[in-house]
């Protein structure tokens, strides 16, 4: 597929080069306090779908009402569906899809495969934005999505600035990057925190926030050390203009309508260079520029006393200064009132003429009409869209209308134009509904098997003692060059996380690998190039049939979601199924080191501590740190294990003996009598609000 570009009457909203403004909305207050401030484009979410399901959210009704809202003003409305799916929801979720197209929205922003699958066979030219959820962070991943028909993406938040640049200047999709608000501890689409700890998947726009509650690296320092300030690259504001970043973003939909406001306000200022003093309404302990500048310095911050005493008064002055503060179509009105004919009011703005009739005037009795009397009465618009820019009338002598009549005639036209406002800057996207199980492949049988075992390593010594268990064993690429030639064929070899990929890899495909781990679309393009097999990871968030589906395009077999239950697993004959059976499960994935940041890294405790006494392994790698759960998964003795095609043991700090025995109870699907286990989500599942 081609990308799709926004097909509007009225073409870029803002009407220049610079960047767009995109502002967040949880209530229908905070879509108008953005508006209001002078944004672009507004993201919002509906009631379900959303990965901000704790805002306030809007009905499909009400989206249509903001649509019709925002349009009038030139202002995009962007539907924020970007929750992962699984199967038994696609039918409602294309049910939404149709009637939020219908309701005129221009763009949707999604992270699970299967809503691009499902939008584009509803409506197949509406742009489809790719949720920062889908963690894509250099350009072979933006080249990924725009060959597969999106229109723009979303960056990862850990870019530094040279890294966007480099996305910027050497891709033609559009890119839209975060500017200001909340920052996550952990790459987005990457955390699992929330969901272990209390079902509650971050995936699913539920997240509890997990990592605001204290985490110490030791009993010193460090009591807060998952918890980051807020964003704020408004010093950066020149270097951004000049980096072709299409859209700017700020976080925060369920903020309230005077952070938004203010947010907006300020980012409209810093771009068009106007001196205004706008207080900050939300504070962690000051701000931080992130990752912007390379310097990762700085970000740690909780909410404080302090903090929340100054939001308030910042506050009571925005809503002040929002009640001073419409925004506003300026439209040149012309009245006529001549005798014998209906009184006429025309409005011209943006382009449009519109033009309402009245009336008939009768001759006056007392007080005649006059030109001053029609502009006091004509003018006064109040909490319509539209303000008079100027005034013009003929009026004929010795004529009069009564007020009401004067009255219903600005409102018939202010009325008209605002439709025609909106219908002029409302998006041409056909749709039609779809029958989910008229696109979502069959499902392969759930039949007892003997599942395939493959283990994941970290040392030699791992693999030379799997090695005389299972033949397919994952490493890290540092280990190729020391495995065996006869075994290079079958080992997989690890890709990294959140980096570029190793500079060996073509010599290691020379050498004789075969077989690579993936965990994010990045990764496909580069490593099938290189005539590489790929496996996905569970990073992937592959939660139902559809994304399968949408995968099997290119991998050899895909590990399913680790939050999805069993039953929820999806299994089709186009692609082999994996589940992780055995290890710690890294709950989040972190470019900031939380340990480097608050003893260094010679003092490394190789572990956090949270308030209930529990450990988490901290697990660095080049570039970025996993925090791995506490607790070890282990579903050995679980008949559900037997419909897998694959089951995937990971070990992290397990010897020899630990391997063997792991692995002979999983052959014999046997429990053991391990100890600090869990099941994970397979049978308990995450909870929705």
């Amino acid at each position: 597929m081609g990308t799709q570009g926004i097909t509007k009457r009225g073409g870029c909203p803002t009407g220049n080069s610079l960047p767009e403004i995109l502002a967040p909305a949880g209530s229908f207050a905070s879509v108008q306090a953005a508006v209001s401030a002078r944004c672009d484009a507004v993201y919002i979410g509906g009631e379900r779908y959303s990965a901000r399901s704790n805002a306030k959210n809007f009905t499909d009704t009400e989206i249509a009402d903001v649509c019709n809202y925002c349009h009038t003003f030139g202002v995009n409305v962007y539907i924020a569906a970007n929750t992962i799916l699984f199967d038994s929801e696609l039918q409602d979720f294309a049910d939404f899809i149709y009637k939020a197209v219908k309701s005129g929205v221009d763009a949707f922003i999604i992270q699970d495969p299967a809503a691009l699958e499902i939008i584009r066979k509803i409506s197949p030219e509406i742009p489809i934005h790719a949720s920062t959820q889908m963690t894509v962070f250099d350009r072979s991943g933006a080249l990924f999505l725009q060959r597969n028909g999106f229109s723009r993406v979303v960056l990862a938040r850990e870019l530094e600035a040279a890294q966007i640049t480099e996305i910027t200047e050497n891709s033609d999709i559009e890119t839209e990057i975060f500017v200001s608000g909340a920052l996550c501890m952990s790459v987005s689409g990457q955390c699992y925190m929330s969901a272990f700890f209390g079902g509650r998947s971050a995936n699913r726009g539920n997240c509890a926030q997990a990592c605001r509650l204290p985490f110490c690296v030791d009993r010193q320092s460090g009591e807060n050390c998952l918890s980051l300030k807020d964003l704020s690259l408004l010093d950066h504001i020149d270097r951004l203009k000049e980096m072709r970043i299409t859209s700017l973003k700020i976080e925060g939909r369920m903020k309230r309508p005077e952070y938004v406001f203010a947010a907006v306000r300020r980012l409209y200022n810093a771009l068009h260079g106007v001196n205004e003093e706008i207080p900050e309404t939300f504070s962690r302990s000051g701000f931080t520029d992130g990752y912007f500048t390379g310097e990762c310095r700085d970000m740690f911050g909780i909410r404080t006393k302090t903090d929340v005493s100054e939001s308030a008064s910042a506050e009571k002055f925005i809503a002040a200064m929002m009640n001073n503060t419409r925004r506003t179509v300026k439209a040149d009105f012309f009245a006529e009132i001549r005798a014998d004919k209906r009184s006429r009011l025309t409005l011209t703005a943006n382009g449009i003429t519109v033009t309402s009739e009245g009336e008939i005037p009768v001759s006056a009795q007392k007080r005649e009409l006059t030109t001053a009397d029609l502009e006091v009465q004509l003018t006064k618009t109040g909490e319509t869209s539209i303000e008079c820019k100027t005034f013009n009338a003929i009026c004929d002598a010795g004529l009069f209308l009564p007020l009401s009549a004067l009255n219903e005639l600005r409102r018939k036209a202010c009325k008209t134009l605002e439709n025609e406002l909106c219908l002029k800057n409302s998006p041409l996207h056909s749709a039609k509904p779809i029958e989910i199980a008229e696109i979502t492949p069959k499902t392969a049988a759930k039949t007892s098997k003997t599942p395939k075992i493959r283990v994941t390593v970290k040392t030699l010594e791992q693999f030379q003692a799997a090695a005389r268990e299972v033949t397919q064993i994952v490493i890290p690429v540092s280990l190729a060059e020391e495995i065996p030639p006869e075994k290079r064929p079958e080992t997989i070899l690890q890709m990294p996380r959140f980096c570029s990929l190793p500079e060996n890899l073509e010599k290691l495909y020379e050498i004789g690998f075969r077989h690579t781990v993936i965990h994010n679309i990045g990764q496909i393009i580069p490593l099938r190039d290189l005539g590489f097999k790929l496996h996905g990871d569970f990073s992937l968030n592959i939660s139902n049939s559809l994304s399968a589906l949408f995968y099997s395009k290119y991998l050899e077999d895909f590990t399913a979601s680790v939050e999805c239950k069993f039953k929820q697993i999806p299994y089709i004959p186009d692609i082999k199924t994996n589940v992780i059976a055995y290890g710690k499960i890294p709950l989040m994935l972190v470019k900031n080191c939380p340990i480097k940041n608050s003893i260094g890294c010679k003092n490394c405790t190789k572990e956090i501590t949270d308030r209930t006494g529990r450990h988490f392994d901290v697990v660095c790698s080049e570039n970025y740190t996993e925090i791995l759960n506490a607790d070890v998964l282990d579903i050995a003795g679980k008949a559900e294990i037997l419909s897998a095609d694959i089951l995937t043991l990971i070990f992290n700090n397990e010897n020899a003996n630990e391997i063997k025995d792991i692995i002979s109870s999983f052959r014999d699907n046997r429990a053991t009598k391990r100890q600090n286990i869990t099941r994970g989500l397979y049978f308990r599942g995450v909870t929705d609000v």
